[in-house]
């Protein structure tokens, strides 16, 4: 390859667009989840009132992919400020409540975040990609549109699931030292399925 030949290759690299990690689809939710998700909006409302800035589904319902009594119902909660005990104690309630009337879900999982911290840029690669691009907002003010969406680089993958190596050695510590084969499964199951979400945004 000539001189000219590969500086038009390294022009046509710096030209190339950006790649960009997709977004979430907005698709129509599943029929069989639909109660469930209306019912654990407004009892969370109801209960943390103005201390609820923001509700997000993230995981298999917002993809249409989950599947009724095998997948679980996966929140994000974005408080305006940290929950007392008594609050926090509360909230559990409201959670379990949900749960044991609901058994087109193995379980619900709460994940709680306050609003500066989530708006902290600080936490960019963190919350920022999180809201962005693994979320779907189903009440308040949508967070994830004060973010630009993100391309795939080690800082992103690093702050979503932290140290790959160290991940991965942690799985195959706790692989090592399961007692029984479902248990060794599960954990199989985990680190593939962790490898898998950080492929994309490693460079």
């Amino acid at each position: 390859m000539n001189h000219c030949a590969i500086l038009d290759l390294m022009k046509s690299c710096l030209d190339a667009a950006p790649t960009f990690i997709k977004v979430l689809p907005v698709r129509p939710l599943q029929s069989e989840f639909v109660n469930l998700i209306d019912e654990a909006r407004d009892s969370l409302v109801q209960e943390l009132g103005a201390i609820l800035d923001s509700l997000y589904l993230y995981g298999s319902v917002p993809r249409a992919m989950a599947k009724p009594g095998k997948s679980d119902l996966d929140l994000t909660l974005v408080l305006s400020r940290p929950l007392s005990t008594p609050e926090a104690e509360s909230l559990e309630r409201v959670r379990s409540n949900l749960e044991a009337g609901h058994p087109e879900v193995t379980k619900i999982d709460l994940d709680l975040g306050v609003l500066e911290d989530v708006l902290s840029p600080a936490n960019l690669y963190s919350w920022g990609y999180w809201l962005k691009h693994e979320c779907r907002c189903i009440y308040g003010s949508d967070l994830a549109l004060r973010f630009q969406a993100f391309q795939p680089s080690p800082a992103v993958a690093k702050a979503v699931n932290g140290d790959y190596v160290q991940v991965l050695r942690n799985y195959v510590t706790h692989i090592s030292q399961a007692h029984d084969e479902d248990a060794t499964r599960r954990l199989k199951k985990g680190s593939s399925r962790n490898s898998v979400e950080m492929s994309p945004f490693v460079l």
